[in-house]
C-alpha cells in the first residue's frame, strides 16, 4: 500500500484480510483516512481492509434525546469508526454525554463520562490518555 512502510501492513492472504497503520498527512482529519479506508476496500474486492489512523480529534456530536441528531449521524459515525479502529479509550462531556458514552459502549468502544469536561455544548469525544490515579 502506496504512503507507509511494510511494517505498517499485516496481511492475512488466508482471511483475505490487510491492516494498515496509517501515517499522519498533513492537514487530513479522521474522515480522510476514512475515505482512504473506503478506496483501499473497493479496490480489493472480498478483502477486509482495516486503516488504523493516528489518534486524531474526534468530532463533536449533537444528541437529540439518547441518538445523533440527523445533522451529527455522520459525525458519530466517524467517532464510532475511529474509535474501533484506533482501540484507544475515550472520554465523553457535553450535553448528550452520557448518552453517546451508551452508544460507544453498546458498540465496544470502552467509553466514559469525563467529569471534568463541560456538561454544556456538543457531546464531544476524547482520547483518553492516562488513566487517573485512585
Amino acid at each position: 500500500m502506496a504512503g507507509v512502510a511494510p511494517d505498517a501492513v499485516t496481511v492475512d492472504n488466508d482471511k483475505n484480510r490487510a491492516v494498515v497503520r496509517a501515517t499522519p498527512l498533513p492537514a487530513a482529519g479522521l474522515a480522510t483516512y476514512r475515505a482512504l479506508e473506503t478506496r483501499l476496500a473497493e479496490a480489493r474486492t472480498g478483502w477486509t481492509i482495516q486503516l488504523i489512523p493516528p489518534p486524531l480529534a474526534l468530532p463533536p456530536v449533537e444528541m437529540a434525546g439518547d441518538a445523533p441528531d440527523t445533522a451529527a449521524a455522520d459525525a458519530y459515525a466517524l467517532t464510532l469508526w475511529a474509535a474501533q479502529r484506533i482501540g484507544l479509550p475515550v472520554d465523553v462531556g457535553g450535553a448528550g454525554g452520557a448518552e453517546l458514552v451508551s452508544l460507544l459502549q453498546a458498540a465496544g468502544v470502552d467509553a466514559r463520562p469525563d467529569p471534568a469536561a463541560a456538561s454544556t455544548g456538543p457531546a464531544t469525544a476524547r482520547w483518553r490518555t492516562a488513566t487517573p490515579a485512585g
